[in-house]
C-alpha cells in the first residue's frame, strides 16, 4: 500500500533500484508493455474460465495467473530487445524476472494447498 501511494509524494521505486532516474523512458515503456499485456491476458484468461463456469480454485489464483502472465511477457520482450544476461542490472529486466518466478513458485505452493483445502471435503 505504501508504494501505491509513494509516486503521490515524488517517490518513484523501480525495482530492484530505490534511486531516481536509473530507468530510462524506454525500459519503462517496456515496463509498462509487459504490465498491459499481462492484465490483459489474465482478464481474457478469467473472462474465459467465467464463460465455461469455472471459478478460481483459490483466492491466490487470480495473483499467480498474473505474475506467469507477466513472466511469460517479460522473457518475450527480453529475448525480442536481444536483451542478455551478464548484462548491467540496470539495463536488463532478468533479474525482476528471477524475482518473480520465486514469487510465482511461492504462489503456486499456497494454490495448491488451498485447493486440496477446498476440495477435501466434496469426497
Amino acid at each position: 500500500m505504501l508504494l501505491a501511494i509513494a509516486p503521490v509524494l515524488g517517490f518513484n521505486f523501480y525495482f530492484p533500484f530505490v534511486v531516481p532516474d536509473v530507468l530510462d523512458s524506454a525500459q519503462q515503456i517496456e515496463r509498462l508493455l509487459i504490465l498491459r499485456s499481462a492484465s490483459f491476458m489474465t482478464s481474457a484468461y478469467f473472462t474465459l474460465r467465467y464463460f465455461l463456469n469455472r471459478k478460481p480454485l483459490s483466492s491466490v489464483s487470480p495473483i499467480l495467473v498474473l505474475s506467469n502472465f507477466m513472466i511469460f511477457f517479460g522473457v518475450i520482450s527480453n529475448l525480442q530487445n536481444d536483451v542478455s544476461i551478464f548484462e548491467d542490472p540496470s539495463k536488463s529486466n532478468w533479474v525482476v524476472l528471477l524475482v518473480l518466478v520465486i514469487f510465482s513458485y511461492g504462489l503456486f505452493r499456497i494454490h495448491t494447498k488451498d485447493t486440496k483445502k477446498i476440495f477435501d471435503k466434496d469426497w
